[in-house]
């Protein structure tokens, strides 16, 4: 019965433990930019000393709970292990796949904001003062139908990433079989080195490249 009381312990403070990790795991990882992308390592390079000790937090807990996931298993203590396997196991599907998660979180959170701007440009509001109304940070915007907007992320030089509203939906092809009166628009010509990695759907894409 004692055993079987300090296994129960055992495990509670288990699930304890791996909770209070994994919420500070994830409340450091959203303070890290989008990963991994070209902002994260420019990121490392010039971290503030106030960045560093994130960057430590996210990156120590993983490697704690595989250190705890091989004693548990050890000890005979599979479920525990598993449990603990989960921080690691999160990391390496943070590394594949965090870029698609973070970048569809980003568009959600986003989207009302460029709802509205699409819905301005399609109404024909697109001055300055209408543009700067939107709040959203725009490398380029047509709003002649079909509408196609660029909505900026971030970027190095020529390169840029973020997301395009496209009416016409030209973005999502390769450029030599985008239309030509799409490509000799302005903005056609600015994307003709730029395309789209992702559909979030009602014609918005992730988009990255370079500005031609």
């Amino acid at each position: 019965m004692a055993s079987n009381g300090s296994a129960c312990l055992g495990d509670r403070l288990d699930a304890i433990l791996l909770f209070l990790l994994s919420c500070l795991w994830i409340a450091s990882a959203l303070v890290l930019p989008s990963f991994p992308s070209v902002d994260l390592w420019l990121a490392f390079v010039f971290a503030s000393v106030s960045f560093w000790p994130v960057l430590v937090l996210w990156a120590i807990f993983p490697i704690v709970g595989l250190v705890l996931a091989i004693r548990r298993l050890r000890g005979g203590h599979f479920w525990r292990a598993a449990a603990w396997l989960s921080l690691p196991a999160a990391l390496v599907l943070f590394c594949f796949k965090g870029a698609v998660v973070g970048d569809v979180a980003r568009f959600w959170l986003n989207k009302r904001a460029y709802d509205r701007a699409v819905a301005d440009a399609h109404a024909g509001r697109c001055s300055a003062d209408d543009r700067r109304a939107w709040g959203v940070n725009i490398n380029g915007a047509d709003c002649h139908e079909p509408v196609a907007i660029i909505f900026a992320w971030g970027g190095f030089l020529s390169m840029w990433h973020g997301v395009v509203y496209d009416a016409a939906d030209q973005i999502a092809k390769p450029p030599e079989e985008r239309s030509d009166a799409w490509r000799q628009r302005e903005i056609g010509e600015l994307l003709a080195c730029s395309g789209a990695s992702l559909a979030f759907g009602n014609h918005y894409y992730r988009a990255s490249g370079n500005y031609c």
